[in-house]
């Protein structure tokens, strides 16, 4: 799991410094369900719920719903939240 976690980390750290990233719905509907779900309680007890609440704080306001990237790093982050946090959707 704490692969998973550095992965997660990785990728938001990312994705956050994209500009597209952080006017994107797909990034603010990630980070706004990773701090209100129970993957996200989890996410606290490994330490990653503090930077989820950063991030939230660095997003700007929302342009477009969906740029429909050919990589998006939300998508790859909720990829590996399903497999390593089963019921997370």
């Amino acid at each position: 799991m704490a692969k998973a976690i550095s992965d997660i980390r990785d990728i938001l750290t990312a994705g956050m410094g994209q500009n597209k990233c952080r006017k994107c719905g797909c990034m603010r509907t990630l980070l706004i369900s990773l701090d209100s779900s129970s993957a996200g309680e989890r996410l606290d007890a490994v330490g990653l719920a503090h930077e989820i609440k950063d991030w939230l704080e660095l997003l700007d306001e929302q342009e477009y719903s969906d740029l429909e990237c050919e990589y998006c790093y939300p998508v790859e982050v909720t990829r590996i939240l399903e497999s390593e946090f089963p019921g997370f959707s």
